[in-house]
């Protein structure tokens, strides 16, 4: 579970209930982030375990990293999304 998912619940468990527009403006963030990174990062990886090649796997292995400090990166910023979304104080996509 990412930690956004983790924030989603833990607001509902405070009582914070978001509307199906919020929710949906948060699946599709995601779906355009971390989705799209882990299949990225799924062709990488099989690509890895299929190279011979020794510089090959150190070239694939450092672009796994940058996919999965992206991954990282872009979990943050869904937090920080959900928490305005929660606080009232953003509106996603101007709606």
């Amino acid at each position: 579970m990412y930690r956004y998912e983790k924030m989603i619940s833990d607001e509902k468990k405070k009582g914070n209930m978001f509307t199906e527009e919020q929710l949906q403006a948060i699946r599709i963030a995601a779906t355009h982030g971390i989705d799209v990174l882990e299949e990225i990062y799924n062709g990488y990886r099989s690509r890895y375990a299929a190279a011979k090649d020794e510089d090959l796997h150190y070239e694939l292995l450092d672009q796994m990293i940058f996919i999965v400090e992206l991954a990282e990166q872009f979990d943050i910023d869904m937090c920080e999304m959900v928490t305005e979304i929660a606080a009232g104080e953003k509106i996603p996509f101007g709606g």
